[in-house]
């Protein structure tokens, strides 16, 4: 494993452990209807503070806004009919979060984004956040769009996701800042390619339940989920097995009884950077219709 890959490995980590033992220090802006007195309420405080950034070595005081935009924010931002703003988190003076609930599909909401930025001279560019594999419903869908004005930005980014109220959740992240924007990669391409991981949905009547224990580089990528299920393990293998063959990975080979079932993968990549996969399903021991499943994807060297 190169430098790179060890540097993100080792940061990574470390940078989710800081975010959650250092607190970011926060002031809360006055509401749109100017009471001192009012309280934010909770749900919108933790959907705010979801979008929370490592700011505290950087001593950069954030602004919590409830219920609108940041009035002084450089960029416009499209919104469909019908937005609902739920608020806005401003980071000195560069950096600006928004939530946004749009009821709309996330894929008519994607699709008005790319559309609507790129008619405003928006550069798209590749989606490279890592994503786990393991869906937690048949209808969960999680996008993330990236664009730029030009390599020294701004940088603009959508994480866009379905709920479960059919609604579609917008986390809007713009950065101003042209001495740090990522847009000079971004642009420019990246010096390695990014595992594509494939979004495996569940079948019917089936709980998953991501593990938080895995990991993601640029060589590969770690999937781990528990499955609550009464399907069979042989059942619940080949819904998946059909998903990776759908996302466009092949089959190399299988294994499988009632202990554990195994089977292996390959993928060309646009690029033309070759990916192996291994992916396995096995019961917890002692509990009846509870699975573990992995899935582990590797660059090929």
């Amino acid at each position: 494993m190169n430098k790179l890959n060890l540097l993100i490995l080792f940061v990574f980590p470390l940078i989710i452990l800081l975010a959650i033992v250092i607190p970011t220090r926060v002031a809360v802006a006055e509401t749109a209807n100017n009471n001192d007195d009012e309280m934010i309420p909770t749900k919108i405080a933790e959907r705010l503070l979801r979008l929370n950034r490592v700011d505290f070595y950087r001593g950069i005081k954030s602004n919590i806004i409830v219920g609108k935009l940041p009035d002084n924010l450089p960029v416009e931002i499209p919104q469909p009919g019908d937005t609902k703003v739920i608020g806005s988190i401003q980071r000195g003076e560069n950096i600006y979060d928004i939530a946004l609930d749009i009821p709309v599909a996330a894929a008519q909401v994607k699709s008005f984004y790319e559309n609507q930025l790129i008619e405003k001279e928006w550069k798209q560019q590749e989606d490279i956040s890592p994503k786990r594999a393991f869906a937690t419903s048949a209808t969960q869908f999680e996008e993330n769009l990236s664009f730029c004005k030009s390599e020294k930005g701004p940088l603009l980014q959508l994480n866009i996701n379905q709920s479960e109220n059919n609604l579609t959740e917008v986390g809007v992240s713009l950065n101003t800042d042209e001495s740090n924007s990522s847009c000079r990669y971004l642009i420019g391409g990246l010096p390695f390619s990014f595992v594509k991981t494939p979004t495996l949905r569940p079948p019917a009547n089936t709980k998953v339940i991501p593990k938080q224990i895995g990991g993601f580089s640029s060589e590969m990528s770690n999937s781990m989920a528990s499955l609550e299920s009464q399907l069979n393990i042989q059942q619940l293998h080949q819904h998946y097995t059909s998903q990776m063959q759908q996302a466009g990975w092949t089959k190399m080979a299988d294994t499988q009884n009632n202990q554990a079932a195994f089977s292996m993968w390959s993928l060309k990549d646009k690029d033309n950077i070759y990916w192996q996969g291994m992916m396995s399903i096995k019961p917890f021991e002692g509990k009846s219709e509870q699975y573990l499943a992995n899935l582990i994807l590797i660059q090929e060297k």
